[in-house]
């Protein structure tokens, strides 16, 4: 019987191990600020994998054992898969944005903008393979967020000249992503980022760059890459949002600019927050006051402006209160709450109430958004927008106000709180 035990043991040790191998990553070639570039769209992805194909293995358990009683492969469109497509067109936008290129048009519209017609370049995915594996330590607890994994993805893309009206280039790059720790959402995320890493080896081919920058754009290296950043958080409440009321007030906090104000909130238990770009702008260091009237300082340690997010530290010893991050947006219709210090610093901690009316798109960026009818106001930038139990799915960001009085519309838009984190570089275990 120990005899046994020892190989199931090692069996599954053996199953743990990753077969991962990474894709290159070449330089992007990125036009120089001023330098003119064609405006380019992203016309569609395309996957052309056999249906039942097998893509990947499916893992659970803490040692990460195969599935033996619902299967360990994951078949391609066969209830194994699933992915948001739209996600890729967000990706390859953001990507594209990031490395000055000028790109037209939004993913989501239910109805073509003709405007977006006049795009001089148009983009097309065709994705020909990819290798997907994950794992659900927590899967036997019902947790099926909490995972990791590893995927590789091969792209061919095809550049459309409107001007040429045909194709005027075919690229095939690859692109890999690893996440080893555990962490919300992990699974999904590895397969997004193996795209976008496929995106940025595109820009490394020369005659693209030569085509979209009437072939005399300056020819300048990518941009620093940040460096991941990850730090300790809160594990998800489960009971309704009154009942976590005290520890979600004690980690909202008013981020005081002299003379102007804004919000944010604890994400790590080391004092880390988030706040939106504009509320801090350039500066270096903040002071941030917590309900308890307490005022520290903070430093920005990394901020977004196209994404509208920040990224900063307490400073100073101090046992913090974290709010638990959650990455899945509540559907529409759904409540949601936001907390923050609307028109004046002394309405810190008021909370609002509405549902999700719906999910939008940036016309200018291409950033997506969340739309709810929550009531903020001046003051509520870059506090925490909550699902029904407290946790936090996104960052207020701005609102359509009616009249010289500035009165809510009940229109209000917040950052996804997966986007914005990602954006920073940030994970939160």
């Amino acid at each position: 019987m120990m005899r046994l035990s020892y190989f199931i043991v090692l069996f599954a040790f053996l199953a743990a191990c990753s077969t991962y191998v990474a894709a290159p990553s070449l330089t992007p070639l990125v036009p120089a600020e001023g330098v003119k570039t064609k405006s380019i769209s992203f016309e569609r992805i395309r996957f052309k994998i056999k249906r039942g194909q097998v893509v990947g293995v499916r893992k659970h358990g803490l040692l990460c054992a195969p599935d033996m009683r619902t299967g360990s492969e994951v078949r391609w469109r066969s209830g194994s898969v699933d992915i948001e497509r739209d996600q890729f067109n967000t990706i390859f936008r953001d990507v594209l944005t990031e490395h000055n290129y000028q790109v037209k048009g939004n993913p989501d519209a239910l109805f073509e903008d003709t405007r977006e017609r006049d795009a001089e370049i148009r983009v097309a995915a065709l994705v020909t393979g990819f290798t997907w594996n994950y794992c659900y330590p927590r899967r036997a607890w019902g947790d099926l967020s909490t995972s990791n994994g590893d995927a590789h993805i091969k792209v061919t893309w095809k550049v459309f000249s409107r001007l040429d009206n045909s194709v005027v280039r075919t690229v095939k790059t690859e692109g890999s992503a690893q996440v080893t720790e555990w962490r919300a959402n992990g699974a999904e995320d590895v397969l997004y980022d193996a795209f976008a890493h496929a995106a940025q080896n595109f820009l490394a081919d020369q005659k693209f760059y030569e085509i979209v920058t009437y072939g005399k754009g300056k020819r300048v290296t990518s941009k620093k890459k940040l460096k991941p950043i990850s730090v300790r958080g809160a594990s998800p409440y489960k009971d309704k949002i009154a009942k976590n009321i005290n520890l979600i007030t004690n980690s909202v906090v008013t981020v005081d600019m002299g003379g102007s104000h804004g919000s944010g909130f604890i994400i790590s238990k080391q004092g880390h927050f988030l706040t939106n770009h504009h509320v801090v702008g350039t500066a270096k260091f903040v002071v941030i006051r917590l309900a308890s009237g307490e005022e520290l300082t903070a430093e920005i340690l990394r901020r977004d402006k196209v994404r509208d997010i920040a990224f900063g530290k307490i400073q100073g010893s101090g046992v913090w209160t974290p709010m638990p991050i959650v990455k899945k947006i509540p559907s529409v219709g759904h409540d949601v709450y936001a907390m923050g210090a609307p028109l004046e610093e002394d309405l810190q901690s008021t909370l609002s109430k509405g549902i999700v009316s719906a999910y939008r798109k940036n016309k200018q960026t291409g950033v997506p958004l969340i739309q709810a009818d929550v009531d903020i106001h001046g003051g509520n930038s870059g506090g925490p927008l909550m699902n029904e139990q407290g946790n936090v799915v996104g960052v207020s960001v701005s609102g359509i106000a009616i009249g010289d009085r500035k009165m809510s519309s009940g229109l209000n838009f917040f950052i996804p709180i997966g986007d914005a984190l990602r954006k920073l570089a940030v994970t939160v275990k």
